[in-house]
């Protein structure tokens, strides 16, 4: 499941690059008297490569278009989009209960929802851009922008989400789907019955975002996708820290971040997610995936990510035990037990799905490598589809329950037996998503656009000179 860094929209190019002229007038020195004077011809250029972009180190990335909201890698926005794309379809998941038991319904699983990837990518993805800005220009105030404006970033979008379930709470609107789940059986959710603090005062709903992010305590919601916010919010500070960190010793800056990586694994946190995410970042600016992408046998590196990721992948499907292979022997078996230090299997099936698992943190990992090295994938997620998915995925994200909820609910109790299960399963998804695409992009106009026109109108009043 977000964040959308986990929606973060740091710039990821300096729009002050390729300043300086391509030739440089070298003056004459002065004449002798017995000289004659020099002309503006006799004057020598000397060429000079131009200025190196921020963004050199993904020259093998397709064109970035410059918005509203400035140059961004526009297929990372797409990645985003495709990401929260899966998180609802994970939710919608028990409509395949009216597919074909069997290998088809295990595919469109797989398909519609890998439910190891979205979280991970997610928190990728953000540490991927959240210092793009100062790595561009390793100039201090930009960090400090940044973390200044981070709780308005991920904390004011949220408040449009409680105020919906709110409203939807008290009219009544959630009541269909305990109607649906009696037609349907108990594979479908019931409504929401908890009336949390957020709910009962003006106060309470004010302190909501606050104590989400700060105390990681959170809001009542038809289904709990706010849990990876805090997250988010804590370990961006993690990044921020550890880019400040390393930037008073650049020549050593890939063994500080291979070091906090690594411990990051040992200790299964999710900042291993975002560390990864910041290594990528300068691997790009220092233009090692550039030349990684034009190698000769890059093929290798692509089939060997993909194998890696559909091997990954196949630990959705638990009778081939390939999570436990995976996660139980080979990416834990050699680590110390903290008690005595013997070593261990990783119980990974004891870990619950808000906490980090090292198979869906590699998965993850190996789908942004491939895509930062593949210009095709490039090109396919920048498209106009995922480009919007981008766009609204951190509305989709947080409002996506109480459409399903209500909506979802309404469209699969009124057709559920009067078409084939499958279809009614499709009707359902269809128009459910049809119109959670149209009030995440209202609600994107409306509140998440401009929070993030008031974090930069902050940092033009505090953090510029």
């Amino acid at each position: 499941m977000h964040s959308h860094g986990q929606y973060a929209r740091a710039p990821t190019s300096d729009p002050d690059n390729n300043l300086f002229p391509r030739t440089i007038p070298t003056p004459p020195e002065s004449p002798p008297p017995h000289a004659k004077s020099v002309s503006d011809h006799d004057l020598i250029n000397i060429p000079l490569s131009v200025t190196s972009s921020p963004d050199d180190g993904e020259k093998h990335a397709v064109p970035k278009k410059r918005s509203a909201g400035g140059n961004k890698l526009l297929y990372l926005e797409g990645l985003r989009g495709l990401a929260a794309l899966w998180v609802v379809n994970e939710h919608f998941s028990g409509l395949l209960h009216l597919f074909p038991s069997g290998i088809v319904r295990d595919t469109l699983r797989l398909l519609i929802a890998p439910d190891a990837l979205p979280v991970p990518i997610f928190y990728v993805l953000s540490g991927r851009v959240l210092v793009n800005g100062f790595i561009a220009r390793r100039d201090p105030r930009m960090l400090a922008s940044a973390a200044f404006r981070r709780p308005f970033r991920l904390g004011l979008p949220i408040y449009i989400a409680l105020l919906a379930h709110i409203i939807f709470f008290h009219a009544g609107w959630y009541e269909v789907a305990d109607q649906t789940k009696e037609i349907v059986g108990g594979w479908w959710f019931g409504k929401p019955t908890k009336v949390g603090y957020e709910m009962t005062s003006v106060l309470g709903f004010i302190w909501a975002i606050p104590r989400l992010l700060f105390f990681s305590v959170m809001p009542e919601h038809p289904v709990g996708v706010t849990w990876t916010i805090p997250i988010e919010f804590i370990q961006s500070y993690s990044v921020y820290l550890l880019t400040f960190v390393a930037s008073f010793q650049p020549s050593r800056k890939y063994l500080m971040y291979t070091l906090a990586l690594l411990w990051s694994w040992i200790t299964l946190s999710w900042s291993c997610a975002f560390f990864f995410g910041l290594i990528l970042a300068e691997l790009a600016h220092d233009g090692h995936l550039r030349r990684l992408t034009h190698m000769r046998r890059i093929w290798i590196v692509r089939a060997a990510l993909v194998a890696w990721i559909g091997i990954g992948i196949l630990g959705d499907l638990g009778e081939h035990k390939v999570d436990w292979w995976l996660e139980g022997v080979w990416m834990k078996g050699w680590l110390p037990n903290p008690d005595n230090g013997s070593l261990q299997q990783f119980p990974s099936g004891l870990r619950q799905f808000w906490q980090y698992k090292p198979r869906g943190g590699s998965i993850s990992a190996a789908a942004v490598v491939l895509i930062e090295i593949t210009p095709q994938l490039q090109t396919l997620l920048s498209n106009r589809f995922f480009q919007f998915l981008g766009k609204v995925s951190f509305m989709m994200y947080l409002l996506h329950p109480v459409m399903q909820f209500s909506l979802g609910s309404f469209v699969l109790g009124t057709i559920y037996g009067r078409v084939p299960d499958w279809i009614c399963g499709v009707l359902t998804y269809g128009v459910t998503m049809g119109v959670i695409f149209g009030v995440s992009l209202g609600a994107y106009n409306v509140f998440d656009e401009p929070s993030v026109r008031a974090g930069k109108w902050l940092h033009e009043r505090l953090f510029k000179p």
